[in-house]
């Protein structure tokens, strides 16, 4: 368990960061694994807890206020290209005009209008031309990651909640370039959600009332979240989760997944055979047997408590 007090009305920044001195972290390089959910998004309630948005006061805090959490291993692996970027727009989408550069801001909270140019251009990294809102997207991240994820930590420690995977909460730069060269193929709109990334764990006569709980207090420090995916009660599924994604007050959007310690083993293992799978054709024979195999296994896993009370939803249509 973390022991990082949690008050909604701070946001915490680690000026420590490998980001604030701009030199990666030395860590192994972590295997990517994500899941892509599939499915229709229902109707949000949640009568059970309050879900006003106040506005919150975000301030910075001393050094002595900051504790320390493991180095995101993707930092070893981004492009010093990446790190050296400096270009600052006046204003850009979703961030403020001081994260472009390598160095935290000293301070950050302040909402930033929707209406506001982007980043243009293209930068050489690895050898090959980057657009920079893509870069400055990346690095926006880098820069809010420390307080989003003390924030985080301080929530799973207020709820009892296991931390799972935490040293690897920010995407690496290869896979988000990957992921993000794919998608703009169908959708040139579209937006990363999980460069952020968490998992909290509960027992599964806990997780429902503790997800509910982390949820209320996301909102009164002013992070909302915008998109749940329940897939406990889909039918058929091969995967059983709570993946959310939550927007900060800064408009810094992050994916934070809830488990039990059982479903979360369950998707490591299930993702080795979706990878087989993906790549078969969807009558294969093999294909088939491997997709009823994941069925099978996940519907041995406990379903959590009362978790029909977490309704999908989705913000961004």
């Amino acid at each position: 368990m973390n022991s990082i007090g949690f008050n909604p009305s701070l946001a915490y920044i680690n000026t420590s960061s490998p980001v604030a001195s701009a030199a990666p972290a030395a860590a192994p390089v972590a295997t990517e694994q994500a899941t892509e959910l599939q499915g229709t998004t229902e109707t949000f309630s949640m009568s059970s807890v309050p879900m006003s948005t106040p506005e919150v006061a975000m301030k910075p805090v001393t050094s002595s206020e900051v504790q320390e959490l493991p180095k995101a291993v993707a930092l070893e692996s981004v492009p010093a290209e990446v790190m050296s970027f400096n270009e600052t727009p006046a204003r850009a989408s979703g961030v403020t005009s001081d994260v472009a550069g390598s160095a935290l801001p000293s301070t950050v909270g302040a909402a930033v209008s929707e209406s506001s140019d982007s980043v243009v251009g293209t930068t050489m990294v690895n050898g090959e031309p980057v657009s920079n809102s893509h870069i400055q997207f990346y690095k926006n991240a880098m820069t809010h990651e420390p307080e989003i994820s003390s924030m985080v930590a301080g929530l799973a420690d207020q709820q009892d909640m296991g931390t799972e995977g935490i040293q690897y909460r920010l995407k690496g730069w290869d896979s988000f370039i990957r992921k993000v060269k794919t998608e703009t193929k169908t959708d040139p709109n579209y937006e990363v959600k999980d460069l952020i990334r968490y998992t909290l764990t509960a027992p599964a006569d806990q997780l429902s009332k503790k997800v509910l709980d982390t949820m209320a207090q996301l909102e009164k420090a002013g992070y909302r979240t915008t998109i749940v995916k329940n897939t406990w009660d889909v039918p058929n599924a091969s995967y059983r989760g709570i993946n959310t994604t939550v927007e900060s007050p800064d408009g810094v959007k992050f994916e934070l997944q809830y488990h039990t310690p059982e479903s979360y083993a369950m998707k490591d293992h299930t993702h080795i055979l979706y990878e087989q799978q993906r790549v078969l054709d969807p009558e294969d024979p093999q294909a088939i047997a491997l997709a009823e195999q994941m069925m099978r296994e996940v519907a041995s896993l406990q379903r959590p408590d009362g978790v029909e009370q977490i309704v999908s939803k989705n913000e961004y249509k």
